[in-house]
């Protein structure tokens, strides 16, 4: 199961909102050995965690976290922009363009959760008639993305502390969208019936459309289906 969430309304969901940044310390402090600041509680939230950010997350038939990204507007504060400065002449910032941060994957989760949070940032992404999604990937993960079906096109890389570090961009696509549907184990029509759920309570807009500057509400995940054929 998937929700769309903005920050502001992750007290909705405590459980769920808990056990993703619980998971996240997990993954990025224990096992990666990231220096980054973690809560009394044990829950690793940063100073991107603000209402700018949204949130796709998969999760479990009780409620809690399998798999999650932090989406925010390149056109804005970024943690890109603001911690890897020296990658920013790369990088396109447009309004038909996201940073993609903190993708996170529970134990339990496996390959099927994190295909499923990624099929919903590919179909998000083209309803939203969005470009693609920018971010940094440790160069051991190229491979695993390439398995779950949709590689970032890497665009520079780095020495970090945590290693070989590279920036990518997440192109939207109906084929890598074709991809991560079965990898994810999920057809279309049940994957469509989830994001229109996700979405019906989540107001999204894309600054760069002339509905959004007047105000209204874009949400089409129904553009995913449009192809010749077989209508998906």
């Amino acid at each position: 199961m998937l929700k769309i969430l903005k920050y502001q309304d992750l007290h909705t969901e405590p459980r769920l909102r808990d056990s993703m940044f619980r998971d996240r310390a997990a993954q990025f402090v224990q096992r990666l050995g990231w220096d980054i600041h973690l809560t009394k509680d044990g829950l690793e939230v940063d100073a991107y965690d603000d209402e700018e950010a949204l949130y796709l997350v998969a999760h479990d038939a009780f409620g809690c976290h399998l798999a999650s990204m932090r989406l925010r507007s390149m056109v804005g504060r970024t943690l890109l922009g603001d911690v890897f400065p020296g990658f920013m002449h790369h990088v396109i910032i447009a309004e038909d363009f996201w940073e993609s941060t903190r993708f996170c994957v529970a134990p339990q989760g496996g390959a099927q959760g994190a295909a499923r949070v990624l099929l919903a940032g590919q179909m998000l992404g083209l309803a939203q008639g969005l470009s693609g999604a920018w971010g940094i990937y440790d160069a051991k993960m190229t491979r695993v993305y390439r398995r779950l079906g949709w590689s970032p096109e890497p665009v520079t890389e780095a020495d970090d502390p945590s290693g070989r570090i590279r920036l990518g961009c997440w192109r939207f696509s109906h084929a890598s969208a074709d991809k991560l549907h079965a990898v994810a184990g999920l057809g279309p029509r049940l994957s469509k019936f989830w994001m229109d759920r996700a979405l019906a309570h989540v107001p999204i807009f894309t600054p760069s459309s002339s509905a959004a500057r007047q105000g209204q509400l874009i949400k089409d995940p129904d553009a995913v289906f449009r192809r010749s054929g077989n209508g998906l």
